[in-house]
């Protein structure tokens, strides 16, 4: 790998022993295996897609979704190899899970809407369209619940004032 003369080749291998390392579950050699890829070929949607995964899967899902999002912006350039096919259905529902995790439901709810509009097969948008109005639902359900949270702290304040 270091002798190639070919830097499609080079960001090839590179980008497998990526997928091995993730395969292996080595996330500290997959993450820092990825950080070479825009070496060895800059500005390719998927360096950014792969390091976006690697963090969705150490729980870094802030970071993922700022890696998931710039792999939308597809620069023009030139490959011999693609390794992986674009599917944004797919980008957008890890977009979703990580809003999920992070207890963000409204935004959640509308990747998974994302999701589903660009998804083909008529299953899994119904899937993903329910998965939605889920996260609506959530969210809701969270704003009422922070509503009477904040009713209770002032009610309990006014106890306590009374009571001095």
């Amino acid at each position: 790998m270091k002798y190639g003369t070919n830097q499609g080749e080079r960001w090839y291998v590179t980008f497998n022993l990526v997928m091995c390392y993730l395969g292996m579950r080595s996330l500290w050699r997959a993450e820092h295996t990825a950080l070479k890829l825009e070496i060895e070929s800059p500005n390719r949607w998927e360096n950014k897609l792969i390091l976006g995964e690697i963090y969705k899967i150490q729980k870094q899902y802030e970071k993922a979704i700022i890696y998931i999002v710039d792999s939308f912006e597809e620069k023009r350039h030139e490959a011999d190899y693609k390794p992986i096919k674009r599917d944004i259905s797919h980008n957008w529902n890890d977009i979703g899970e990580c809003y999920f995790r992070l207890n963000k439901y409204t935004e959640a709810s509308q990747a998974f809407r994302m999701a589903a509009k660009h998804n083909k097969i008529d299953e899994f948008k119904t899937f993903l369209y329910a998965r939605a109005k889920l996260m609506e639902k959530m969210a809701i359900a969270v704003e009422k619940q922070n509503k009477n949270k904040n009713k209770i702290a002032r009610l309990m304040s006014c106890y306590f004032f009374i009571q001095m």
